[in-house]
C-alpha cells in the first residue's frame, strides 16, 4: 500500500512489483489513497502494467484527525476482506495506519519500507519528533521487517532506534530500467521540440518541484554557468508542484529565463533522458533518487548532492560527481567541469550506467522481495 500514487520512486517501485508477483506462488494487491493536487498521478502507470488500483477514502499526504481516522478504517476492513499474508507499506501514512490497521486485522506478517528517512530534512523541531517516535513505534512494536533501500540507510535507521538490527534489511529500490538503456536512439527528437541546435549542451533537473528538492540552489548554479562559459548551455527543469512559480519567477529574476525551459510532467522520459549531456540533482534530502538511476541508466552523467541514499550510487570521480548540499558554487563548479570535459561525460556515464543495472532494475527487485516475503511467510 502506498499513501498516494505520486510521481517517484516508490510509486513506480511498488507498481513494478504488484505486477510482477502475480503467479502461482504470489497474488499481489495494490492500495492507495489520494494524490495531492500540483502533484503528478502515476496511476496512469498502473494502468499501463495492468495493475488495478484499491482506492482508500481519506488516505492522503495532507490530512485531519478525521481523514485519518477514516483512512484507518478503510485500511483495517480492507485487511480483513482480503485477508493477505504479508501487507507490505511504502509511505509514511500509510506506514503508521497501515501497519497498525494489519495488526489489528491479524495480518501475518507486517513488511515497511522507508524510501527516504522523513524525519530528516522533510520536517523540523517538534514534527519531526513526532514523525520519529511513530516511526519506531511501528519499527520496534509492529513490522516484522523493515527495509532500508541502502546500506548507508539502513545504518542511520538502526542509529536511530527505528527497529532492532536484525529486523532491518537492505532491498535496492527497483525501477523498470531495460527501455533507458537504448534511449539513444531517439536523440534530438527533445532537441528538435525546443528548437536546440546538436551542439548546444542540455542540463537537466527532473521531480517534483517542492523545496526538499532545493530548485532554487540549481537555478543560482545555473545562472553561474551560464556566466562562466562561452559554450552554449540550456536547462530544462522537468516535473510540477507547488514551486513552480516560484522557480520561474527567480529564473526571470536571475536573468535566465530564456535559458530554462520548465517542461512539467514528462511520461516520454527516454526522450528526455536521451537528449540530456547532465543530470543534476540539488536535493536536500533523499532515498535513492528515481532521476539518477534512469539518467545512469540512458548513459547519461550525473552531478548530485551526498544526501541519503546518493552516495550508494554515485560514486565521486567514479559514476557521477557529488557536491555538498546547499552549495550552489559547487554545484556550479562541477557543472562546470561535465560542460568543459566530453570524455569525463562519457567515462562517468559508462561507469554509472554498468553499476545501476541490473542492480537496480526491477528484475533484481523482484527477486530480493521473493525472498524476504517466503522468510517471513515461512517463519
Amino acid at each position: 500500500m502506498l499513501t498516494r500514487l505520486n510521481v517517484g520512486g516508490p510509486a513506480q517501485h511498488a507498481v513494478f512489483l504488484t505486477e510482477r508477483l502475480q503467479d502461482a506462488d504470489f497474488t499481489s494487491l495494490l492500495a492507495a489513497g489520494a494524490v495531492n493536487r500540483e502533484e503528478g498521478d502515476m496511476t496512469w502507470l498502473a494502468t499501463q502494467r495492468g495493475v488495478p488500483v484499491i482506492p482508500v477514502p481519506g488516505l492522503r499526504n495532507e490530512a485531519g484527525r478525521i481523514a485519518d481516522l477514516r483512512a484507518f478504517v478503510n485500511l483495517y476492513r480492507l485487511c480483513r476482506v482480503h485477508r493477505p499474508d504479508i501487507v507490505h507499506c511504502h509511505t509514511f501514512k500509510d506506514r503508521i495506519l497501515g501497519a497498525m490497521a494489519a495488526r489489528l486485522a491479524g495480518v501475518p506478517a507486517t513488511v515497511v519500507t522507508f524510501h527516504g528517512t522523513p524525519f530528516r530534512g522533510h520536517f523540523t523541531g517538534l514534527t519531526a519528533k513526532v514523525v520519529l517516535s511513530a516511526d519506531r513505534f511501528v519499527g520496534q512494536r509492529l513490522a516484522h521487517a523493515v527495509i532500508a533501500i541502502s546500506e548507508r540507510q539502513r545504518e542511520e535507521l538502526i542509529e536511530l532506534a527505528i527497529a532492532p538490527p536484525e529486523r532491518v534489511h537492505v532491498v535496492r529500490i527497483g525501477l523498470d530500467l531495460r527501455p533507458l538503456l537504448s534511449a539513444e536512439r531517439v536523440r534530438g527528437e527533445l532537441r528538435r521540440e525546443l528548437g536546440l541546435s546538436a551542439d548546444a549542451l542540455l542540463i537537466g533537473a527532473i521531480g517534483r518541484l517542492v523545496p526538499i528538492k532545493r530548485l532554487d540552489d540549481f537555478l543560482t548554479a545555473a545562472r553561474r554557468v551560464l556566466s562562466s562559459t562561452a559554450r552554449i548551455v540550456r536547462f530544462v527543469v522537468v516535473g510540477d508542484g507547488g514551486e513552480r512559480r516560484a522557480l520561474e519567477r527567480q529564473a526571470r529574476e536571475l536573468g535566465i529565463a530564456s535559458h530554462v525551459s520548465f517542461l512539467g510532467w514528462r511520461y516520454d522520459l527516454a526522450r528526455v533522458y536521451a537528449d540530456l549531456d547532465v543530470v543534476a540533482l540539488s536535493s536536500a534530502s533523499e532515498g535513492t533518487p528515481a532521476c539518477l538511476l534512469e539518467g545512469i541508466s540512458a548513459g547519461v552523467p550525473v552531478v548530485a548532492t551526498g544526501v541519503g541514499g546518493v552516495p550508494d550510487i554515485v560514486e565521486d570521480g567514479v559514476t557521477g560527481l557529488l557536491v555538498p548540499a546547499g552549495d550552489p558554487g559547487s554545484l556550479a563548479t562541477a557543472l562546470l567541469r561535465l560542460v568543459n570535459d566530453a570524455e569525463l561525460r562519457r567515462q562517468l556515464g559508462a561507469r554509472g550506467r554498468k553499476f545501476v543495472f541490473p542492480a537496480f532494475d526491477v528484475a533484481t527487485l523482484e527477486r530480493n522481495m521473493r525472498t524476504l516475503y517466503r522468510t517471513l511467510v515461512r517463519d
